[in-house]
């Protein structure tokens, strides 16, 4: 009976991973993979990189537009440290937001031409490739958009018949980083830059 249980813990610990790290329904967040579930990732200036703005088990089967701030944090430089370089939006919609909007200060709100349905309980919004061109430390925060569909201080999502969905935002709030660049730590790797050293005193 011990031999049986030892196999299936080892066989459950060889089976790759496809849980959400979020697993509360209808919430948003920004990850590094498909899966949802990379928040922060170390990297180099000048590579470019994916992040990708995902809401998590939705709670309706499909998402026909959304709206939400996306705030940078940029330590040891200044934001022009990170760049756009660009984005892709699901849902075929021909009216993408201007490239040049103040994601921050103004948030998105983008309607979908055809729904945007779940794959493996997520669904990508937007996908958005950045450069660092310094080795610098960034977190990324998500929230509300300046005109709110609902004014409760989160995102939303519009569903069939125009009914919007408030979504939770993966880090709990919109004070706190959804995702981070060159601020994982571990504890056998040596703080290098001063931007990562400035990460833990936020």
């Amino acid at each position: 009976m011990r031999l049986l249980i030892v196999a299936l813990v080892l066989l459950v610990g060889a089976l790759p991973g496809f849980a959400t790290v979020d697993p509360d329904p209808d919430q948003i967040g920004i990850y590094f993979d498909y899966n949802a579930d990379v928040t922060c990732i170390d990297t180099v200036p000048f590579l470019p990189f994916w992040a990708y703005v995902m809401v998590t088990n939705p709670t309706n089967p499909e998402i026909w537009g959304v709206e939400f701030s996306l705030c940078v944090e940029v330590f040891g430089g200044t934001e022009d440290m990170l760049i756009r370089l660009s984005e892709q939006w699901e849902g075929g919609s021909s009216s993408i937001p201007p490239f040049d909007i103040d994601w921050c200060a103004d948030g998105v709100m983008q309607g979908f031409a055809y729904p945007v349905l779940p794959q493996s309980g997520n669904t990508l919004m937007v996908s958005l490739q950045y450069m660092l061109v310094s080795d610098i430390a960034v977190n990324f925060y998500l929230g509300p958009a300046a005109n709110q569909s609902i004014p409760d201080g989160l995102p939303a999502y519009l569903g069939p018949g125009g009914l919007v969905h408030p979504l939770g935002i993966s880090s709990g709030s919109p004070d706190l980083p959804v995702a981070s660049v060159n601020c994982c730590f571990v504890v056998d790797s040596e703080l290098t830059t001063f931007g990562k050293l400035k990460c833990l005193y936020r």
